[in-house]
Order: C-alpha cells, then structure tokens, then sequence
C-alpha cells in the first residue's frame, strides 16, 4: 500500500481506535472505582457486625473480671481469616491480639493502621456502664486481589472489543472509502504524471458521495487537460518573448541594468556584466558596494537618488572600469525611476552607452576641421597665386628680356651697365618670389627624376655650410641602402635650403643642425593621426636642430604663406611655405616636432620609387650663347613679349616669323616659301592652344619641331600635354639664356 493510503487508513482507524479506547477505559476507571467503594463499605459493614458481636461477649468478661473468657472471645475472633488485628482497652489495661508473618494469631498489640487496612471501633457497654473500646482491623488484599481479577478480565474484554472494532472499521472503510479513494488517488497520480489513459475515470463506478465525487475529479481532470494544454501554450509563447527579449538585451551594446528603490540589483544585461567581471545571478540580489569601492558606489546611489527626486529620466557621465579587461571608458547614463500602479517608487532603471569613442569622433572631427580650414586657407592663396602668375610672368618676361638686350648693348665699363644689372636682379628675383608661390600652391612645373637622396643631400653639403656659417655644425647622416625616389632635384635643394636657413634663424650663436636619411613603412594606423599621410614605402629626410624651438600655437601657422616669427624685413613668410607645397607636389608630405627650448625636428616624406634609378643631369656651362640659322616662327598673343621675344631670337641669328593669333600663324606659314624649322608658342591663346596649333602646321612641315611656353601655372597647361616627358617647354619669365638654351635644345632634339 502506497504511504499515502496507508497514512489515510491508519489515521481513520487509529481515531476511532483511540476513541473508543478513551471511552472504554473511562468506563472501566468508574466502574473499578464504585466497585471498591462496595467493597469497602461490606467490609466495614462485616466489621461493624463482628465488633457489636464481640463487644457483648467481651462486655461480660470484663465486668466478671474474668480475663480467661476475654482471651477466648479474642482468640475466637480472630479465627475471621480477614481480622489483622483486636484491640481492647479498659481500665488503662489494653488486652490484643495481631498475626505474625504465618498469619497465626498471637498475643500482641498490632500496629498503627496502615494502608491497605481497614478498621472500626466499637464502645464496650454493659448494663448502662461503659467498660472501654474494642478497635477491630482487617486487611484489604483480599479485596484488592478480587478487584485486580476483575480489571484484568475488564481490560482485556476491551482489547478484544478494539480488535474486533478495527477489523470491522478497515473492512468497512477499504470498501466503501479506502478503495474508491486509493482509485481517485492513482487518478490523480496518473493526471500528475501525464498517463492519460490511468487517468480515465470512467471505468469505474461507486455510490452515493463517492460517486459525486469520482464525477467532479473526472470533470476537473478534463478541465485540467484543457487548461494544461492553454499553459503549454502560454509557457511556450512566454518563453519564446523571454528569450527575444533576452537576446534583444544581450545584443545592445548599451550597458542596462535595474533596481530596486534600496539599490539592490534585480536585473543586468550582458554587457553590464563585463562591468563588474560576474555573471547575472552573481550579481542580481547584491548592490554597488559589493563591487566597487565605496567612493564610487556612493556616485553611483547618489545620482540613483537624484533620478528618484527628479521623477523623470536623469543623465550623467561616469568613469568606470571594466573589470574583464580592465578597459577604462566614459559612460554618458541615464537613469529612470520606475513606479507602480500606486505611484509607489519600485527601482531605477539604468542605461549606460561608452561615448568614449563619440568624445574621440568629436575631438577628430574638430581637429580635421581645423586642417580643413588650414587647407583651405592655403588654397585659396594658392588660387590667388596662380590668378596672378600669368600676368606677372608676363611682365617679368619683358622687363628681363629687354633689359638683356640693353645688357648685351651697353660697355660693361658704363655706369648703365650696372644699373640695368640690378633690373634684372629685381626681376630675377620677383621671378623666385612668383615661382616659391607656385611651389607653395603645388602649380610649379615640376621636372621629376628618379634620384638617389644620399647623393642629392651629399652634393649640396658644401652649399649648405656657406648658407648656415661656420658657427653651427653641420652632421650628414645617410642611411645605408637608401631606396631611390621620383622628385625634382631643384625643388630637392630649395627645400633643403629653406629648412637649414630657418634651422640657423632658430639657433643663437653656436649650435648643431643634423640631417639624416633613412627608408620606412607608413601603415594605416600612423595614417589614422595623420590626415595627409597615405600608406607606403617612403624615405625620409630629417632635419633637426639645437634651435629654440616653437610653441603649439606657432606649429598651427608654420605652413601659411607670409607667416614668419621674424622681425620686420627679415623674412618673407614664404620659406616653409614653399616646403609644404613642394613636398606635396611631389607626392609626399612634411611632419613637425617642436617644443620650447628644445629645437626643431622636420620630416619629409617622399614616396619610393619603384624602378631603375635614373642618372643625375649634368649641367652644361656655356661660354657663349648658343644661336643658329634657322626659321622660327614665334606666336604670341602678347604684343609686348612678341616683340621683345623676336628682337632676343634675331639677336642670336634666327630668322624670326611673328604671328599674334594661331589663325594668322597658320596663315604665315602657309605663305612663307622656305622651311620652317621651330614654332614658339605660347600654350593658352584665343582661338586654338598651343598643342593643337603644333599639329596643325605639323601637317605642312613635317619635321617642324616646337617650343611650349606659358606664363600660367602648371594645373593649367599640364591637360594640354606641354608638361608630358619629351616635350620641351620654358616657363614664363625666362631670361635671353634660357631662351637661347632652350631653342637650341629644341632644334637639336
């Protein structure tokens, strides 16, 4: 039997049992109880009988002083097997009899009435004359060993009536409780444990209330079915929004936790717990001061409380430190009071986005900004720059061809000699000033050549210590196996020139000015804090000397065009400048180090050279300027230049065809009746560029060779092909020797 029914069995019966038992033994305590007091009361009553028997015969003894009869009227007394003990006193003489242990009579005064004894005394009277008292005694075992035989018989008439009572109380209740009920039961069980077929009820049947009750389970185990399958479903769909809602949790990148109103944690997602470095149920149940340090915790429950006051949303910014990586980062959180149906405050909702990369995004932005508005700046003096080149370099042209001309005109002796020199240095050097814009501005053309930096930089060596003087020390350091570059050799020395001179502005008195070489790699991360660098082999140039060094707010300006520390005078802003462009125009780009009082370090970076090295041009010096016999047919659209560029051509022997327009240049070579050996031309005119005007007359002499020239800056002229390798080309302003070594350079190919 299963303990469930045996417990149900044994609690019915036992109740009963006791019950009855109770009930029974009552009966038999009262019963034993009056049945003593009968007892007692015969026993009293016999020995009241016997004492009046015996105190008459004891009366006539004691008044006949005949003590012989009171012995026999003791003696036979005492033949009453119950008597314990007679006593008679009279006259202050006491006359007895007790038993011994043989229970034998003999002559002695019994002992104090004990329990377990009985006694009665009766007055001895004769003929109206009281003589004494005689006291009898008589025990009760007798009466007590009858009354024990009757209890035992008693009790075991109840215990047989117990036996009798279960016997009869479980056959009933097994048939008409306990059976019904252990079928209920194993229904139930069989409910619990999803056996629906132990589960049917309707193959069995009972009576009366039984029956009811085997209808209603049968009705609730339906009902239960239904409604379990109803849970089913709504445990599944449950279940399914939990772990939705989970996963939607554990995927925001965003820190989100929430309390309760003491600040006890009842809730985190994943990324919170990266925080405190424990899982969920670690942390669920435990507060702040369980994890962080009581400074910090205090931070925390005290912004907790601020969102409670406030009654709304409450946002601020936290330092924290993860705890599973040790990352430091900046929190921007927001902390919400929740409440329920009552209003009462139940805990804070807490959400906690890293806007750390934000603040460095933020700080990127402003500092790219910055370089924008610096590049902008820069361009649009280089927009300026080259606006005026053209014009400028027009006018240079002339004021330096025609005073060649008077040069060559003039005795060497003769005062005006000296001054049409200084004209020229003016021009020449409007002319460095135009073109140190240009570089600036990135439009110079530009000559590049594959070149060896370690022979570039050593050839100048000599040049470099006349620029700087002989009080500062100069150190070459060239690196082994330097990888070849594409730059132009000028542009080359113009910015190692300019780096040194304000490398010897910087240093007062003695000092030192290193330059090195070395190869390197520029990877995306260097890139990433560097806007103009791009990934690369590159070689570097370093220039660093023991100067005073600058400020930040002077590194911010160094590259913008007439910006100078220098007093009034003493430089022209340009110097620097004109490295940035340069370098930029030649791919590469500049970095700065500096600090106050502890000099000045510059880096040029400039793109390796994929390829054979080329060789290092070797300058021709000529004693004389070169001329010739030839037919040149010159085309410019400026009048002045025309003319001062045919009087320089005729002046070395050519024989000069002038045309202002390409149509009328067409128009002259088609009526000359010789050949035409080189047209001059500028490159942007009216009608028809340079180039196409070359291929045009190209058509009538076939071995017609050309001359570019322009005064504009190289953005404009290079889409016209001038600039490409093999094309020989003279930039505007150009002196009677350039002009001569060009043109002959171009009618020798």
């Amino acid at each position: 039997m299963p303990p469930l029914k045996r417990s149900l069995t044994v609690q019915v019966i036992a109740a009963l049992v006791v019950s009855t038992t109770f009930i029974l033994s009552v009966y038999a305590v009262v019963r034993s109880h009056l049945h003593r007091s009968q007892e007692t009361a015969a026993l009293d009553a016999r020995l009241a009988v016997t004492a009046e028997q015996l105190q008459t015969a004891a009366a006539s003894a004691l008044w006949n002083f005949d003590l012989n009869q009171l012995d026999r009227v003791l003696d036979g007394g005492m033949k009453d097997t119950t008597l314990t003990g007679i006593v008679v006193k009279s006259g202050g003489k006491v006359y007895a009899r007790t038993r011994n242990d043989d229970w034998e009579p003999v002559s002695r005064e019994p002992a104090a009435n004990t329990a377990g004894h009985i006694s009665h005394t009766e007055d001895i009277v004769y003929a109206g004359h009281a003589l004494g008292t005689m006291t009898l005694s008589a025990t009760t075992r007798f009466m007590n060993d009858r009354l024990k035989s009757d209890n035992y018989a008693l009790a075991a008439n109840i215990l047989l009536m117990d036996l009798v009572l279960i016997a009869s109380l479980y056959l009933l209740l097994n048939r008409i409780i306990l059976r019904p009920l252990r079928t209920l039961e194993t229904c139930a069980v069989s409910v619990c444990n999803g056996d629906k077929e132990g589960a049917d009820l309707g193959r069995f049947s009972f009576s009366g209330e039984m029956e009811v009750l085997r209808s209603s389970m049968e009705n609730m185990v339906t009902l239960l079915e239904s409604r379990y399958a109803e849970l089913q479903q709504e445990a599944r769909r449950f279940s399914e929004s939990e772990n939705r809602f989970r996963s939607l949790m554990d995927t925001i990148p965003d820190l989100i936790w929430l309390k309760d109103a003491d600040g006890v944690y009842l809730s985190c997602n994943r990324p919170f717990e990266r925080l405190y470095g424990a899982r969920e149920a670690d942390i669920v149940g435990k507060t702040d001061y369980d994890f962080v340090d009581k400074e910090l915790a205090d931070f925390f429950r005290e912004h907790d409380r601020k969102a409670a006051a406030a009654g709304g949303p409450s946002s601020n910014e936290e330092w924290v430190t993860f705890a599973d990586t040790g990352q430091r980062a900046l929190l921007y959180t927001t902390k919400i009071p929740m409440y329920d149906d009552g209003g009462v405050l139940i805990g804070i909702l807490g959400v906690g986005r890293d806007i750390g990369e934000i603040r460095r995004g933020e700080e990127e932005r402003a500092k790219l900004e910055g370089q924008l508005h610096q590049a902008q700046r820069i361009e649009s003096v280089g927009r300026l720059a080259g606006g005026v080149a053209h014009d400028f370099n027009n006018m240079l042209s002339v004021i330096l061809g025609y005073t060649s001309l008077a040069l060559r005109e003039v005795d060497p002796d003769r005062p005006l000699h000296a001054k049409l020199e200084e004209i020229c240095k003016a021009a020449e050097h409007s002319a460095d000033l135009t073109r140190q814009l240009l570089a600036f501005a990135r439009k110079q053309t530009i000559c590049p050549k594959v070149v060896d930096l370690n022979e570039t930089v050593g050839g100048m060596l000599n040049m470099l210590q006349r620029l700087i003087g002989e009080e500062i020390q100069l150190t070459w350091r060239p690196a082994a196996d330097l990888r070849p570059v594409k730059a132009d050799p000028s542009q080359i020395d113009q910015i190692l020139a300019n780096l040194c001179v304000n490398a010897r502005d910087s240093i007062s008195g003695m000092g030192t000015i290193d330059i090195a070489t070395k190869n390197c790699v520029i990877d995306e991360h260097y890139c990433a804090h560097n806007p103009d660098a791009a990934p690369g082999e590159y070689v570097a140039i370093t220039v660093l000397d023991s100067g005073c060094g600058m400020d930040k707010e002077t590194l911010e300006h160094i590259f913008e065009p007439f910006f100078t520390t220098k007093g009034v005078g003493e430089g022209t802003g340009l110097g620097l400048a004109t490295v940035y462009g340069a370098v930029k125009q030649n791919g590469g780009f500049v970095t700065v180090y500096s600090e106050p009082g502890m000099g000045t370090k510059f880096t040029i970076h400039l793109p390796r050279h994929v390829g054979e090295a080329g060789q290092a041009p070797q300058d021709a010096v000529e004693a004389e300027l070169p001329g010739g016999r030839e037919t040149i047919l010159l085309v410019e659209d400026e009048p002045a230049i025309l003319e001062m560029a045919a009087m320089i051509l005729s002046s070395l022997g050519y024989t000069v065809l002038q045309a202002n327009l390409p149509g009328e240049a067409i128009r002259v070579a088609g009526e000359s009746g010789g050949e035409i050996h080189l047209l001059m031309t500028d490159v942007v005119m009216p009608e028809m560029n340079g180039r196409d005007l070359a291929q045009s007359l190209q058509t009538l002499h076939p071995h017609l060779r050309c001359l570019f020239t322009s005064g504009y800056t190289a953005d404009v002229i290079a889409p016209h092909g001038v600039l490409d390798p093999g094309v020989h080309f003279i930039q505007k302003p150009f002196t009677l020797s350039d002009l001569a070594v060009k043109v002959r350079e171009a009618l020798d190919g």
